[in-house]
């Protein structure tokens, strides 16, 4: 009988968590961009960016910048030396790039519509969290406030939906992500951070995702395996690998020899379709009166 009760409480928290937060990770999944934002683009030397990349604003690509994909702007281009393009570039108001920088495919000037991304919307709890250095953590999905984590700390999550009102990831952090059973979505409704040497992994068939309803910043030394999306503004520093999709609606940038997996290293989000929802939604009742059922004999 208590397996049953957990298995009602699974239910209703995979599903509160995937209608809640599914449409912008499906929209960001499915928009065909491993990099994305509606305002301004930079980058500092030696990016390598794995997909497409799309900007409403202004894309400034600094020396030996590679994009493995086509590159679209509803503005302006300049590149620094030796910048490739390895697909069609497709610009706006203006474009300039030296002799030594390259795009392989074509090059055109018109508009260009970013894809519609839904807003994220993230309610935190109110319990706050705080781990000392050295911690080992294995945290519970739900909603809770802000959460710190102290440097040299393991923390452990498994599928399931973190809400919180910010988060904060010291040096030397290890998250690591169980995503046997489905997605790992870490949600924060002002900011996720991270300072230097902070890492995340996955094992499983999932995905993990960090969607902000504000703002996202990577330090240096980061080696990410999750999307990362915002609401706002999104910043990567130098040396930071992210394996997956990254997109701020504001604002993004990327420091030095940054490298971004994109839509290769991710697979489709484990979202379950409207019909399914509705199917779930409606067993739980059922699930409640064989409950009831069994607890009257």
């Amino acid at each position: 009988m208590e397996k049953i009760k957990q298995t009602i409480i699974a239910i209703a928290l995979v599903l509160t968590a995937n209608i809640c937060f599914g449409s912008v990770i499906s929209d960001v999944s499915n928009s065909g961009y491993s990099v994305l934002t509606n305002g301004s683009f930079s980058t500092g030397n030696n990016v390598s960016i794995v997909g497409n990349v799309g900007a409403g604003g202004y894309v400034w690509l600094a020396d030996y910048t590679n994009i493995d994909g086509d590159l679209s702007t509803n503005n302006g281009v300049s590149t620094g030396s030796f910048v490739t393009v390895d697909g069609d570039l497709n610009y706006n108001s203006s474009f300039w790039m030296p002799s030594s920088s390259t795009v392989s495919g074509d090059v055109s000037s018109s508009s260009w519509q970013a894809p519609s991304i839904a807003a994220a919307s993230v309610s935190s709890g109110s319990q706050g969290l705080y781990y000392a250095s050295n911690s080992t953590v294995n945290l519970t999905s739900g909603s809770y406030n802000s959460l710190t984590v102290a440097g040299g700390s393991t923390v452990y999550l498994s599928s399931g939906t973190y809400s919180f009102s910010s988060a904060w990831f010291d040096s030397n952090v290890k998250i690591i992500a169980d995503t046997s059973n489905g997605d790992v979505i870490i949600n924060t409704a002002q900011s996720f951070s991270t300072s230097q040497f902070v890492s995340l992994t996955t094992f499983g068939n999932g995905n993990a995702y960090i969607v902000s309803a504000g703002s996202f910043s990577i330090d240096q030394h980061n080696e990410i395996a999750a999307s990362l999306i915002a609401n706002t503004t999104g910043s990567v520093a130098n040396s930071s690998t992210i394996e997956g999709v990254v997109y701020a609606s504001s604002s993004l940038w990327f420091g030095n020899d940054v490298n971004i997996g994109g839509l290769t290293a991710s697979v489709p989000p484990t979202v379950p379709e409207p019909a399914t929802a509705l199917l779930l939604i409606s067993a739980i009742p059922f699930v409640r009166n064989r409950i009831k059922k069994n607890s009257s004999h």
